[in-house]
């Protein structure tokens, strides 16, 4: 089952995760918002919530390029995850990058899961377009 009122925010750069919870915040349209420096570590606890049939975040905002797995390895293992566990709702999943490079672009579009390219830094105008709030 999918909250759509929880966010989780994948990036490598702690400060970006900051910056993009306060504009999350500025949005007043969540509940709740959990920032994730790891993206194994975000699967981890999809994992968990899987696993006892808790509530996934509505909403996943990933950064591509992060050192221990990037944003289009963690889409490959959360949609192997869904498939698994046969899960009929999927988060929606947003890229926030500054990458322009031809090979993410290419990645994004053969992506079945990941819903949106964002270009950082994130603002709140960008979000409300994106997400018809």
């Amino acid at each position: 089952m999918i909250d759509k009122k929880s966010v989780y925010l994948i990036d490598d750069d702690p400060i970006v995760n900051v910056h993009n919870k306060d504009v999350l915040k500025q949005l007043n349209c969540f509940r709740a918002i959990e920032e994730y420096s790891s993206a194994p570590d975000a699967l981890a606890k999809i994992l968990s919530l899987i696993k006892s049939d808790g509530r996934l975040p509505g909403y996943i905002f990933l950064d591509v390029r992060m050192p221990e797995m990037d944003g289009f390895e963690f889409i490959d293992e959360l949609e192997y995850l869904v498939d698994d566990n046969d899960l009929e709702e999927f988060p929606v999943v947003l890229i926030v990058t500054s990458s322009k490079h031809k090979r993410d672009i290419e990645l994004f579009d053969k992506c079945r899961t990941a819903g949106y390219y964002i270009e950082k830094p994130l603002r709140p105008e960008d979000i409300k377009e994106t997400l018809n709030l």
